[in-house]
């Protein structure tokens, strides 16, 4: 756990000056980083789960939650607004 901690605001340093050197490359090239980067922490994220659950979690807890609305506007909201569009903008002021 402890080397976890370390490791997150070093990589999270690594990310931001990675992506500064990118844009200096490609200055117009925003949004397609963007999708390279909210694919890279989708897969990333699947992956430690199904390592994590040592194979595929059971999902019907997740299906049964998407009936309700609250948690759909929870689910738009982490992917959309707290992900992608933070990483667009990031992005752009980066570059």
């Amino acid at each position: 756990g402890d080397l976890f901690a370390l490791m997150q605001p070093i990589m999270f340093g690594y990310f931001f000056y990675r992506t500064e050197a990118i844009m200096k490359d490609f200055p117009d090239q925003a949004l397609p980083i963007t999708t390279i980067q909210v694919v890279v922490c989708a897969l990333l994220g699947v992956g430690w789960t199904v390592w994590d659950a040592h194979g595929l979690p059971d999902l019907t807890n997740l299906v049964s939650h998407l009936s309700e609305p609250s948690f759909d506007f929870a689910l738009v909201w982490i992917g959309l607004v707290s992900t992608a569009l933070i990483l667009v903008l990031e992005t752009v002021a980066l570059g």
